[in-house]
């Protein structure tokens, strides 16, 4: 059954396809929302990585914190990465176990896409691929979670950081394109 709908669809979208010649990202909206409505598709957030040396917080500097894994509702997974910093220029760095740290408080911008918006298909795959991996938000409430986030040691090794305790309520709105949910400070073993 499921075959047959895919089919039909995937059918549909060639047969519009095939009736405009300049195909550029007319049918995109079609394809992922009838109405001119804005859809939800942006979590944004903070990471604040540290470790405690002698009762004080540390924070982590590196470029990039890696495979940051959330979920949404304990079912749908999204994977992102958070903007390259410049730490080059941080003041009263030090080296403690593994990781470069500095007493100024580092945070780490990230942006979760929640939705699939490619700029334009020109296969069958990339329709299955859409039609497969579709997931809206719609307005309602929901529980977020940061499952793990990779980090860069001094030596150039990603060493994979579980954070199974971070959550977050997530409240999404008729007409709201994004959200976000605030810093979230993770303490690192050493």
């Amino acid at each position: 059954m499921v075959r047959i709908v895919l089919l039909s669809l995937l059918s549909f979208s060639f047969f519009l396809i095939s009736c405009d010649k300049d195909v550029d990202n007319d049918i995109v909206p079609a394809v992922y929302s009838p109405s001119e409505n804005v859809e939800f598709s942006k979590i944004n957030f903070f990471i604040k990585p540290y470790i405690e040396n002698s009762g004080l917080k540390k924070y982590l500097l590196t470029d990039t914190l890696y495979n940051v894994m959330v979920q949404i509702d304990g079912q749908k997974n999204f994977s992102s990465q958070s903007f390259q910093l410049d730490t080059l220029h941080i003041p009263n760095k030090e080296t403690i176990s593994y990781y470069r740290v500095t007493s100024q408080e580092v945070k780490y911008p990230v942006i979760v896409n929640v939705r699939i918006l490619p700029d334009k298909f020109e296969t069958a795959g990339e329709y299955a691929h859409l039609l497969n991996n579709y997931f809206e938000l719609a307005p309602g409430d929901y529980i977020f979670q940061i499952k793990s986030f990779d980090i860069q040691t001094i030596y150039g090794k990603l060493l994979t950081i579980h954070t199974p305790l971070i959550s977050a309520p997530l409240e999404v709105r008729d007409q709201m394109k994004s959200a976000f949910l605030g810093e979230f400070e993770v303490a690192i073993d050493l």
